[in-house]
């Protein structure tokens, strides 16, 4: 299949990367305004996506602009009938999320959000064991420095929405209830963030973001009526804790694989566009409600 890629930035550059490894893939073109940033570019490059669309014939692009420039960019291609593989979060709002995901229905394009954590492999080891488990609380936990990189959004939607996302692919449950607070420190956006969830079938969920944290920690915990799961994001790992006859616990560490997420993501999005199979990705509507709760929308 025939790709281009937007944005030639930190994330882009892993993308670029990832698009060239991948041999079902044929990465055509580059769009990238910033000549400075465009001088390692091995394809084709262009400077704006008009003369991209009349230059070149593509089957789906890969969004890694920013965030307020989403709507903007995915306006181009879905109107061409180009499917897209756009960045977390979908948009700068969820009212531009609903607009592109109305856009790419009435263009019968798929469109795709690249919330990355649902390929942790960590996350994938855990998902099978979760399908006979009733979970009835979830924790998730995520700290990390100021990102420099990050200029547009503030914590919430760089980190908690990832959270949030993972909630809808671990819970078979829609969420009822989703309550926030936020503050500011240090930095222009909001810099720490906490998250109360209640689902439909009784499970409570809480989430803390924070770029106030001298270390990095990406962890999600899971309660169920006799279990306790570990999963590890950002060291790749995942224990179960299952209770035992005299109320102590047995620890289990499940088989981690050392697969890339971004790799993983892009070929399932291939296969996606050739067979119909969501799989594990995140689509326009379900990027779009999770953007509503990180908003403080129910």
């Amino acid at each position: 299949m025939k790709c281009a890629l937007v944005g030639f930035g930190s994330m882009g550059r892993n993308h670029y990367k990832t698009i060239l490894a991948n041999e079902n893939v044929n990465l055509v073109a580059v769009v990238e305004p910033n000549v400075d940033l465009a001088e390692n570019i091995n394809v084709a490059h262009y400077v704006d996506i008009d003369t991209l669309l009349e230059s070149e014939k593509i089957d789906f692009a890969v969004v890694a602009t920013p965030t307020s420039t989403h709507l903007e960019v995915a306006k181009k291609f879905l109107q061409n009938g180009v499917h897209l593989l756009v960045e977390k979060p979908i948009a700068k709002n969820s009212t531009e999320a609903k607009e592109m995901v109305k856009i790419a229905h009435k263009n019968n394009c798929k469109l795709v959000v690249g919330h990355i954590e649902r390929f942790n492999p960590a996350i994938q080891a855990v998902l099978p064991r979760l399908k006979n488990e009733h979970v009835i609380h979830y924790e998730a936990s995520r700290m990390s420095g100021y990102p420099t990189r990050i200029t547009d959004v503030g914590v919430k939607l760089d980190l908690s929405i990832h959270d949030v996302d993972l909630m809808s692919l671990l819970s078979p449950s829609n969420i009822e209830e989703c309550h926030s607070l936020d503050s500011i420190n240090v930095h222009d956006n909001d810099d720490d963030a906490v998250f109360i969830m209640k689902f439909y079938n009784g499970a409570l969920a809480t989430i803390r973001t924070s770029w106030l944290f001298p270390y990095r920690e990406r962890k999600i915990k899971l309660l169920t009526k006799d279990k306790y799961y570990v999963v590890d994001l950002f060291n790749k790992q995942a224990t179960i804790y299952t209770e035992n006859d005299s109320g102590g616990f047995v620890a289990e560490g499940l088989e981690v694989g050392r697969t890339d997420a971004l790799s993983d993501q892009l070929t399932a999005f291939v296969e996606y566009l050739e067979t119909g199979t969501l799989g594990s990705l995140c689509d326009g509507e379900t990027a779009g409600l999770a953007l509503n709760y990180v908003e403080g929308e129910n």
